[in-house]
Order: structure tokens, then sequence, then C-alpha cells
């Protein structure tokens, strides 16, 4: 009798017990990039091969979970000996752990602290521009709180580059208040955010906004504006789209988008200024060659950017997108130029994936730039 009133407990302890859930992380990528500053200059061109090696794991037991990642990341030039870290020494690319719980089904909270990848309106405020070889994580602090269908978020995020270009401040602050819905055939997503980046006290700046999206039947639309204060002025940045789905399972989608963003005032004069990115991707907008994404690329006249998008699956493993965009100034109306974008995945493998991808950018008649090439050959191997 003793001995069954000892093995009753344990066997029910046993089998209460939470398993823990392991994931391992293999990713590699090697590319073939190609960049030319003048593409009419035959001895300007940029020809590199990187690699992107990560390894890591992911635990998760109950309501706990946690991730780890190692990165390396190498570069070859025909005029550079390989560009690495010290001693070729892999880098932290995650560090993070999550605690979520739910009190009823629309009703919970989500913690993640550590180095983390973040993505806030599509890449627009926060991106994790995971085109460029290092990718973007960010050391954050991310709190979600739901209340079906309204949902509220706080998150501190930086990078930590170089503490010298990015003395230690408060980081980028995100405060977002949201809510959306779905049914069968319409989802809706609204947003109000506020956006204080302290990463350098000199130059805080305040980004207030909105942003909707929307899918119902075979509509897609987006819309967005913010507005952002600093001690030089106002900046602005609009943004609408509207697109098409023609086809079963999305075949095909064609949709067309404004961007606006602000240009500057002479220096010394109080003013609208350039709109200054804070932690986005800006790849995802504005063409391959993210050519404006730094207010001197443009003399601070701004950017107005109207394009054209058409993805494509032309086979259930081969996706492609082509891009054509018009670029000029919504401070003088000058025109910039015209850009072609191009990409094409092909999924051969469940783990293996090929990538193909260009931009060609043509001046307007008269400017001082140059015709600029921009293209890529990649293989992504994840496990």
């Amino acid at each position: 009798m003793f001995a069954l009133l000892v093995t009753l407990p344990r066997a029910a302890w046993a089998q209460e017990a939470p398993a823990i859930e392991w994931a391992p992380l293999l990713e590699v990528r090697q590319r073939l990039l190609i960049e030319e500053a003048d593409a009419g200059d035959a001895e300007d061109p940029r020809l590199s091969v990187a690699q992107r090696a990560r390894l890591g794991f992911g635990v998760r037991r109950l309501g706990v979970s946690a991730r780890v990642s190692f990165q390396d990341v190498r570069r070859w030039t025909a005029t550079s000996d390989v560009a690495a870290p010290p001693a070729f020494l892999p880098s932290i690319a995650e560090g993070w752990v999550r605690l979520e719980g739910d009190v009823t089904r629309n009703v919970g909270a989500i913690a993640t602290i550590g180095r983390q990848p973040l993505t806030l309106h599509e890449g627009r405020i926060l991106g994790e521009d995971d085109f460029s070889a290092e990718g973007q994580f960010f050391d954050a602090v991310r709190l979600v709180g739901r209340l079906s269908p309204v949902s509220v978020e706080y998150v501190n995020a930086r990078r930590f580059l170089d503490p010298e270009a990015e003395p230690l401040g408060f980081g980028v602050n995100v405060f977002r208040f949201g809510a959306s819905a779905e049914n069968p055939v319409t989802a809706w997503t609204a947003d109000l955010v506020w956006v204080v980046d302290a990463r350098r006290t000199a130059e805080t700046t305040s980004t207030a906004g909105a942003w909707l999206r929307f899918d119902t039947g075979r509509w897609r639309g987006r819309a967005e504006g913010y507005l952002q204060t600093s001690a030089s002025g106002t900046a602005t940045l609009v943004a609408l789209s509207g697109g098409w789905v023609f086809g079963s399972n999305e075949r095909l989608v064609v949709f067309a988008r404004y961007d606006g963003l602000s240009g500057g005032t002479p220096t010394g004069e109080k003013g609208p200024t350039a709109w200054q990115p804070v932690l986005g991707d800006s790849r995802r907008f504005n063409g391959l060659l993210g050519r404006f994404t730094e207010p001197a690329d443009n003399d601070d006249r701004g950017l107005s950017d109207a394009h054209l998008v058409v993805e494509a699956r032309l086979a259930p493993s081969l996706a492609t997108t082509i891009a054509l965009h018009q670029f000029w100034s919504p401070l003088d109306g000058g025109w910039y130029g015209g850009e072609i974008d191009g990409t094409a995945r092909w999924s051969f493998s469940p783990f293996a994936v090929a990538g193909l991808g260009g931009a060609w950018f043509a001046p307007a008649a008269g400017s001082d730039d140059t015709h600029r090439l921009f293209a890529y050959l990649e293989l992504d191997v994840a496990f």
C-alpha cells in the first residue's frame, strides 16, 4: 500500500510535466552582387561575393521561449581582402527570451527582451532589412497587450553598430495603439503610432502617424501618413497603395503606389525638413537601389515616387516581381529619373531557394546623375 501511494503521485507528476520543444537553426546564404556607381564607366564596376552563415537554436516550454543564433558574414571583392569581423569571430544575431500569457482567447500579453528582429508597418518604421548580409536585429524590449480586437504595444530599440557614431541614449521608443478584424471576405488593421528617436539627444525627433491596411475581396489597399518634428522643423511622409488580385490563389497581383517624403529648406531657415528614416527597411520602398534612404542622396529635395508593381507566381515554386518607378522632387518638381526593378525566387527544394534580382536607374535628361546598375544572384539554404 505504501509503495502504491508513493508511485501514483510520481506517475501523475511525470504525465503532467510539460515537454521542452527544441528547434535547431541552420541558415547559409551565398550571394554574387554587382553594383556600379556609374554604369557607363567600365573601370568602376563593383563586383563582390558575400557569405552569411547562421547557427543557433530555439527552445519553448509552456509560455516561455528563447532563441539564440550566431552569424558570420564575409565578403570578397576583386580589389580588397576578405572583409570579416576581427579574428573571424561570429557575432550574435539573435538572443532573446519571450514570456507569453493568455487570460482568455481574446485577452493576453507578450514580453520579448533581447536582440530580436522587429517589423512595424511592413518595415516602414521598424524593419528587419534581411536583404543586407548582416540583417538588422535590434537590442530591444517589446511589450504587447491584447484585448481583442484592440492591441497596445511599446518598443524600446537600438542598434549598436558604432558606439562613437551612436552614443548611448534612450534609443527609439515606439508607442502603438491598434485594432484589427477579419472575416472570410475582409481583413483590416489600423494603427496610431508615436515614435521618439532619442539615440542622439541633440537630434531627438518625434514622429506621429496613422497606418491602415485593408483587404476585401480582390482589393488590396494601404494608407499611411506621418508627421515628424525636431529642433530643425517638421517633416512629412504620405503613402497610398491600391491593388487588385487576378485569378485564384493570388497568381497575379497588380498594384499602384505613391510615396511622398518631404524635402528640406535652405540651411539656417526654419520650416519643412527632409524625412529622417527611423529603423525601417528602406529597400522595401522606393526601389532596390535604396538610393534615397539618406537626405544627402537627393540634396534634401525630398522624394515623390510613383510606381507600378506586378507580382506573378508563374509556377507553384516560382515567384516574380517587376516594379516601375518614377522619381521627382516634391520641393521643386524636378524629375530625378526612373527605375525598373525585377526579382525572381525559385523554391526548388523545401530547404533551398535561388534568387535573382536587379535594378536599373536612368537619370533625367540633363542631370548630373548617371545610369546605375544593381544586380544579384543568391542561394538561400535553411534547415
